[in-house]
């Protein structure tokens, strides 16, 4: 049951980290946003907006999440869920004032102290996911290639002892193993 789990979440990674490739390439052609907003009346004709939205432009994602206060009823965003595709915007992420906030690298967290939009933001480039969800299926292959290795040589799968003379249990942890006409 753990290695088909670990089979399963291995796959299902593997397919983040290549849709999150096919988003940084786009990313530098087209500005790929998605936002939730959620208002509710506060007094009278006051609303209050929550907001948070995923950007995916000049290959760095850009998560912001708090609200907005808005007064006139028209200004306000349709509740749900929402996609825009636009033409990527360099100089949102380029400015000085994003530099000093996140680094060198682009990675980080920040306070967004705007007046009407109380909130935080988070900021990554498109690299440090897909090296993220990588990882993931680097270690499924890994141990995948071990096992094979091992029961090719005739070595116990749990580990690595020689099984050419015992061939139904391993004498060292126990474990049982697979029979093989062949060992080498």
């Amino acid at each position: 049951m753990k290695s088909r789990l670990f089979t399963l979440l291995s796959v299902m990674s593997l397919a983040f980290c290549a849709g999150t490739g096919v988003l940084w390439v786009r990313s530098y052609w087209s500005a790929d946003t998605v936002w939730r907003a959620q208002p509710e009346i506060v007094w009278k004709d006051c609303y209050r907006q929550r907001y948070s939205s995923l950007d995916s432009s000049c290959g760095r994602f850009y998560f912001f999440a708090g609200e907005m206060w808005v007064k006139p009823k028209e200004f306000l965003l349709e509740a749900g869920l929402h996609h825009r595709s636009t033409a990527p915007e360099p100089e949102k992420f380029i400015d000085d004032d994003t530099q000093d906030r996140f680094g060198r690298f682009g990675i980080g967290l920040g306070e967004v102290t705007y007046p009407s939009t109380p909130g935080f933001e988070v900021m990554l480039p498109h690299w440090v996911v897909c090296l993220g969800s990588i990882i993931l299926p680097a270690t499924w292959i890994s141990v995948k290639y071990r096992a094979r290795r091992r029961r090719k040589a005739g070595q116990c799968r749990a580990c690595g002892y020689d099984l050419r003379a015992t061939v139904e249990r391993c004498p060292e942890c126990g474990a049982p193993s697979v029979v093989l006409d062949d060992f080498s």
